[in-house]
Protein backbone atom coordinates (compact mmCIF):
# COMPACT_ATOMS: atom_id res chain seq x y z
CA UNK A 1 0.00 0.00 0.00
CA UNK A 2 2.89 2.40 0.72
CA UNK A 3 5.32 0.96 -1.79
CA UNK A 4 6.77 3.69 -4.01
CA UNK A 5 4.83 6.44 -2.24
CA UNK A 6 6.98 9.50 -1.54
CA UNK A 7 7.02 10.58 2.10
CA UNK A 8 8.74 13.76 3.31
CA UNK A 9 9.46 13.91 7.04
CA UNK A 10 10.86 17.08 8.57
CA UNK A 11 13.13 16.74 11.58
CA UNK A 12 13.82 13.11 10.70
CA UNK A 13 17.55 12.97 11.29
CA UNK A 14 16.87 11.61 14.79
CA UNK A 15 14.18 10.78 17.32
CA UNK A 16 10.53 10.31 16.46
CA UNK A 17 11.07 11.61 12.92
CA UNK A 18 13.76 9.02 12.28
CA UNK A 19 11.54 6.31 13.75
CA UNK A 20 8.71 7.38 11.43
CA UNK A 21 11.12 7.37 8.48
CA UNK A 22 12.23 3.83 9.33
CA UNK A 23 8.62 2.69 9.58
CA UNK A 24 7.84 4.08 6.10
CA UNK A 25 11.09 2.64 4.72
CA UNK A 26 10.13 -0.82 5.98
CA UNK A 27 6.91 -0.47 3.97
CA UNK A 28 9.01 0.41 0.88
CA UNK A 29 7.90 4.03 0.62
CA UNK A 30 10.50 6.40 -0.79
CA UNK A 31 11.63 8.41 2.22
CA UNK A 32 12.95 11.96 2.31
CA UNK A 33 14.96 12.71 5.44
CA UNK A 34 14.75 16.49 5.92
CA UNK A 35 16.69 17.97 8.82
CA UNK A 36 18.52 21.17 9.71
CA UNK A 37 21.50 19.00 10.68
CA UNK A 38 22.83 17.89 7.28
CA UNK A 39 25.13 15.25 8.80
CA UNK A 40 22.29 13.58 10.70
CA UNK A 41 20.07 13.68 7.60
CA UNK A 42 22.77 11.98 5.50
CA UNK A 43 23.52 9.41 8.19
CA UNK A 44 19.85 8.50 8.66
CA UNK A 45 19.23 8.34 4.91
CA UNK A 46 22.27 6.08 4.48
CA UNK A 47 21.05 3.74 7.24
CA UNK A 48 17.59 3.47 5.67
CA UNK A 49 18.85 3.11 2.11
CA UNK A 50 19.23 -0.64 2.73
CA UNK A 51 15.43 -0.77 3.01
CA UNK A 52 14.27 1.66 0.33
CA UNK A 53 15.19 4.63 -1.82
CA UNK A 54 16.03 7.64 0.35
CA UNK A 55 16.96 11.26 -0.11
CA UNK A 56 18.71 13.39 2.51
CA UNK A 57 17.93 17.10 2.33
CA UNK A 58 19.33 19.84 4.52
CA UNK A 59 16.34 22.05 5.36
CA UNK A 60 15.66 24.65 8.03
CA UNK A 61 11.88 24.80 8.51
CA UNK A 62 12.21 28.26 10.09
CA UNK A 63 13.15 29.64 6.67
CA UNK A 64 10.47 29.66 3.99
CA UNK A 65 12.98 29.61 1.12
CA UNK A 66 14.67 26.53 2.63
CA UNK A 67 11.33 24.70 2.82
CA UNK A 68 10.43 25.71 -0.73
CA UNK A 69 13.81 24.33 -1.93
CA UNK A 70 13.14 21.10 -0.03
CA UNK A 71 9.79 20.59 -1.74
CA UNK A 72 11.19 21.57 -5.15
CA UNK A 73 14.11 19.15 -4.72
CA UNK A 74 11.76 16.28 -3.85
CA UNK A 75 9.51 17.04 -6.84
CA UNK A 76 12.54 17.23 -9.11
CA UNK A 77 13.81 13.85 -7.88
CA UNK A 78 10.58 11.87 -7.48
CA UNK A 79 7.93 13.84 -9.38
CA UNK A 80 5.42 13.75 -6.52
CA UNK A 81 4.89 13.95 -2.79
CA UNK A 82 2.30 11.60 -1.32
CA UNK A 83 2.72 12.56 2.32
CA UNK A 84 4.30 15.36 4.30
CA UNK A 85 4.91 14.77 7.98
CA UNK A 86 5.54 18.06 9.78
CA UNK A 87 7.63 16.68 12.63
CA UNK A 88 10.43 19.23 13.13
CA UNK A 89 10.10 20.92 16.50
CA UNK A 90 12.02 22.24 19.45
CA UNK A 91 10.87 20.12 22.35
CA UNK A 92 11.79 20.53 26.02
CA UNK A 93 11.68 16.92 27.12
CA UNK A 94 14.39 15.40 24.92
CA UNK A 95 18.04 15.69 25.87
CA UNK A 96 19.89 15.56 22.54
CA UNK A 97 22.60 17.99 23.60
CA UNK A 98 20.19 20.90 23.83
CA UNK A 99 19.77 22.96 26.98
CA UNK A 100 16.66 22.52 29.05
CA UNK A 101 14.09 25.22 28.57
CA UNK A 102 14.60 28.29 30.72
CA UNK A 103 11.85 29.57 32.95
CA UNK A 104 9.65 32.15 31.25
CA UNK A 105 11.09 34.92 33.44
CA UNK A 106 14.59 33.96 32.27
CA UNK A 107 13.76 33.11 28.66
CA UNK A 108 15.51 35.23 26.03
CA UNK A 109 13.15 36.37 23.28
CA UNK A 110 15.54 34.83 20.72
CA UNK A 111 14.87 31.39 22.24
CA UNK A 112 11.11 31.95 22.09
CA UNK A 113 11.38 33.11 18.48
CA UNK A 114 13.28 29.92 17.57
CA UNK A 115 10.52 27.81 19.13
CA UNK A 116 7.72 29.64 17.35
CA UNK A 117 9.51 29.71 14.01
CA UNK A 118 10.35 26.02 14.18
CA UNK A 119 7.17 24.62 15.68
CA UNK A 120 4.56 26.88 14.10
CA UNK A 121 6.06 28.49 11.02
CA UNK A 122 7.69 25.20 10.02
CA UNK A 123 4.28 23.52 9.85
CA UNK A 124 2.86 26.45 7.89
CA UNK A 125 5.74 26.66 5.38
CA UNK A 126 5.77 22.92 4.69
CA UNK A 127 2.03 22.79 4.19
CA UNK A 128 1.99 25.95 2.07
CA UNK A 129 4.57 24.65 -0.38
CA UNK A 130 3.38 21.05 -0.67
CA UNK A 131 -0.33 21.74 -1.24
CA UNK A 132 0.06 23.01 -4.84
CA UNK A 133 1.82 19.76 -5.80
CA UNK A 134 -0.79 17.63 -4.06
CA UNK A 135 -3.58 19.69 -5.63
CA UNK A 136 -2.27 18.95 -9.13
CA UNK A 137 -2.62 15.24 -8.41
CA UNK A 138 -5.72 15.63 -6.23
CA UNK A 139 -4.00 13.37 -3.77
CA UNK A 140 -1.86 13.61 -0.65
CA UNK A 141 -1.70 13.59 3.09
CA UNK A 142 -0.31 16.11 5.56
CA UNK A 143 0.30 14.95 9.11
CA UNK A 144 1.26 17.44 11.81
CA UNK A 145 2.97 15.89 14.80
CA UNK A 146 3.18 17.68 18.08
CA UNK A 147 5.22 16.47 21.01
CA UNK A 148 4.71 16.14 24.65
CA UNK A 149 5.10 12.48 25.29
CA UNK A 150 2.39 12.58 27.95
CA UNK A 151 4.61 14.64 30.25
CA UNK A 152 3.76 17.90 31.95
CA UNK A 153 5.24 20.55 29.69
CA UNK A 154 6.34 24.12 30.26
CA UNK A 155 3.37 26.34 29.48
CA UNK A 156 5.35 28.20 26.84
CA UNK A 157 5.92 24.96 24.93
CA UNK A 158 2.33 23.82 25.41
CA UNK A 159 1.08 27.11 23.97
CA UNK A 160 3.47 27.07 21.00
CA UNK A 161 2.52 23.50 20.14
CA UNK A 162 -1.19 24.09 20.70
CA UNK A 163 -1.10 26.68 17.96
CA UNK A 164 -0.21 24.02 15.38
CA UNK A 165 -3.62 22.43 15.94
CA UNK A 166 -5.84 25.30 14.75
CA UNK A 167 -3.35 26.13 12.00
CA UNK A 168 -3.40 22.50 10.85
CA UNK A 169 -7.18 22.35 10.94
CA UNK A 170 -7.54 25.59 8.98
CA UNK A 171 -5.00 24.44 6.40
CA UNK A 172 -6.89 21.15 6.11
CA UNK A 173 -10.11 23.01 5.39
CA UNK A 174 -8.39 25.03 2.66
CA UNK A 175 -6.70 21.93 1.20
CA UNK A 176 -10.06 20.16 0.89
CA UNK A 177 -11.24 23.01 -1.30
CA UNK A 178 -8.45 22.01 -3.71
CA UNK A 179 -9.42 18.36 -3.33
CA UNK A 180 -5.79 17.85 -2.46
CA UNK A 181 -4.90 16.73 0.98
CA UNK A 182 -5.95 15.46 4.32
CA UNK A 183 -4.38 17.01 7.37
CA UNK A 184 -4.17 15.14 10.61
CA UNK A 185 -2.80 16.32 13.90
CA UNK A 186 -1.17 13.59 15.93
CA UNK A 187 0.47 13.61 19.33
CA UNK A 188 3.82 11.85 19.41
CA UNK A 189 4.46 9.91 22.59
CA UNK A 190 7.52 7.83 23.30
CA UNK A 191 8.12 6.54 19.78
CA UNK A 192 4.48 6.08 18.91
CA UNK A 193 1.89 8.35 17.43
CA UNK A 194 -1.61 8.50 18.87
Amino acid sequence: MLENKVVVITGSGQGIGKHAAKTFAQEKAKVVIADFNADLAKKSAAELSALTETLAVHADVREEESVKKLIDQVISRFGQIDALINNAAIVPHFAWNIPRWPLIADMPVEFWDRVIHTNLYGTFFGTKHVIPHMAKRKSGHIINLYGGGGRRLPRSFAHAQSQTLPVGRRLAQRAKIYGAAESQDRRAQGGRVS
